[in-house]
């Protein structure tokens, strides 16, 4: 969780920065980001279940968009496995990722008016190995809202992880 938070961190402070500078009129801007993924991730449901650490590496193919509207201004930052694969460290199970990481925001471009604000985290990641029951599907869905007094509420409306 303190990821999510970071990373929406990170994004709200390039938006107070980019998007007053756009003009009122509709306008997009759109960004691909390609970058080098190279990490080790604990698969609970691998190695018959007892877990081990599995080495991924490969592409994470990214894709940030920002739209501005009259007034608000919706971005939406994605990413998704472009052939990352992992390498079980104990039992050498292959694995494949795919699916998709997607933040989604919508804010006021008016610099006198900051709230409301409505941000989305969703998370949808299949880790699917090579043979039968150790494939692990991650599915996280976070709401957060500032109303207009600038009061922030966060719904968890999915985390979970599941052996497949």
């Amino acid at each position: 969780m303190k990821k999510i938070i970071l990373v929406a961190a990170v994004l709200i402070g390039a938006l107070i920065v980019v998007v007053p500078s756009f003009p009122q009129a509709q306008t997009t801007h759109t960004k691909t980001l390609d970058r080098t993924f190279d990490v080790y991730y604990g698969m609970p449901c691998a190695n018959g279940g007892l877990g081990e650490d599995v080495h991924f590496s490969g592409t994470m193919h990214g894709l940030f968009s920002v739209t501005v509207n009259k007034n608000k201004a919706h971005w939406t930052l994605s990413f998704n496995p472009s052939g990352l694969t992992g390498v079980g460290v104990d039992t050498g199970t292959v694995y494949h990722a795919t699916g998709v990481t997607r933040y989604d925001g919508e804010e006021t471009v008016d610099p006198d008016i900051m709230y409301p604000s409505v941000y989305t985290f969703v998370n949808r990641v299949r880790f699917i190995s090579d043979g039968p029951g150790e494939n692990l599907i991650e599915t996280d869905t976070v709401h957060i809202t500032v109303n207009a007094n600038g009061v922030i509420t966060a719904n968890f409306d999915e985390s979970q992880f599941t052996c497949k």
